[in-house]
């Protein structure tokens, strides 16, 4: 079952946070240290209110053992490791959208994708809006 706060379901990235921290033992003062970043940046990440920056990707990754992949598909909200590095680079510019307008912002993608017929658009990022909230 997914956790909520308050009355709205927590992003799929925010429960995966949550999770690992405590698989792995690790508290927000500590995670906080390692990727130099404040502890209420972590209270953030971990409430579903913002999510971490692309620059913090590679070291969250190591600190909590997860392949950097699964972060980027948390919170992007889609697989990028099968669209070109030109997609992908593009793709990672949805960091700066608020986490709640990227639903928004994602549906205005895929009804562009379709009309282009973009090839790479059948790889899944049209059926990825549910791991964004």
């Amino acid at each position: 079952m997914r956790r909520t706060r308050g009355e709205r379901e927590l992003p799929a990235f925010a429960q995966a946070l949550r999770g690992w921290m405590e698989a792995k033992e690790i508290s927000s003062t500590d995670l906080a240290r390692v990727l130099g970043v404040s502890a209420m940046a972590i209270s953030r990440w971990r409430n579903g209110i913002d999510m971490p920056a692309s620059g913090n990707w590679p070291t969250l990754a190591d600190a909590l053992g997860v392949d950097q992949q699964t972060i980027a598909r948390l919170v992007l909200g889609f697989d990028l490791s099968c669209f070109s590095p030109e997609v992908q680079r593009a793709a990672m510019q949805l960091e700066r959208v608020p986490a709640d307008r990227r639903p928004a912002v994602l549906a205005e993608i895929n009804a562009m994708l379709d009309r282009l017929d973009v090839p790479e658009h059948k790889c899944g990022l049209a059926y990825s809006l549910g791991g964004v909230s």
